[in-house]
């Protein structure tokens, strides 16, 4: 007998989904807990949240927007790489459409942790896309970076808001405790622990137009 599964992501949240989703969460939130007790793995998600409305950077189609997400992609990897001085990584983006060659992407953040003074040879050993339906990791990322943007974008405030998404906003921000970040009007970063949110700097001018975080 063979089983569809479903693919769990915050965009199939629907009213009636909170239960099942929350409990595929708490097996992740308590996995550390449960299987690495003794042992020298670690469990960590780390969250990057871009202004997609800075000046002179493109996030949509085309080569420009490819240019651009790549750009976050390396910025994101080469952050965490700082925080983790003794581990080695394997990189899996979600697949998606591009011409730039992923694969290149573990050279370059190699030699960009060694233009930091990193002496680990060659940390970044793989980069390649995975498909999200076959991963679960996948799928787990992208309900905590959707609920981090349902709050960040403000969709949380809106009157015709989803109650589940709500519901599972809620949670997901107060196991990682980025709840405690939240300010009427802007988060705050929590850049530390194990579940850690940051907002990336650039250098270019600050946009005059209202902000719309990617996370």
């Amino acid at each position: 007998m063979q089983l569809n599964l479903r693919e769990l992501g915050w965009s199939e949240v629907s009213n009636g989904d909170f239960e099942a989703y929350k409990k595929v969460l708490e097996v992740f939130f308590s996995f550390a807990f449960r299987r690495l007790q003794g042992k020298s793995g670690l469990v960590k998600f780390y969250c990057s949240v871009v202004n997609t409305r800075i000046p002179g950077r493109s996030y949509s189609k085309g080569k420009r927007g490819q240019i651009g997400f790549n750009r976050e992609i390396y910025f994101h990897c080469l952050s965490i790489a700082k925080r983790a001085r003794m581990e080695l990584f394997h990189v899996y983006p979600d697949q998606r459409s591009t011409n730039q060659p992923i694969e290149k992407m573990a050279l370059m953040l190699s030699r960009g942790m060694s233009k930091w003074g990193d002496r680990r040879d060659h940390p970044f050993r793989r980069v390649k896309f995975r498909r999200s339906h076959e991963y679960q990791a996948l799928q787990i990322s992208d309900i905590l970076v959707g609920a981090v943007a349902y709050r960040l974008n403000r969709h949380y405030d809106r009157p015709d808001a989803n109650a589940d998404k709500k519901r599972l906003c809620d949670y997901v921000l107060g196991k990682t405790s980025f709840d405690k970040y939240i300010y009427p009007t802007a988060f705050r970063e929590k850049a530390f622990g194990s579940y850690q949110l940051w907002f990336r700097r650039h250098q270019s001018r600050a946009s005059k137009t209202q902000p719309s975080w990617c996370p």
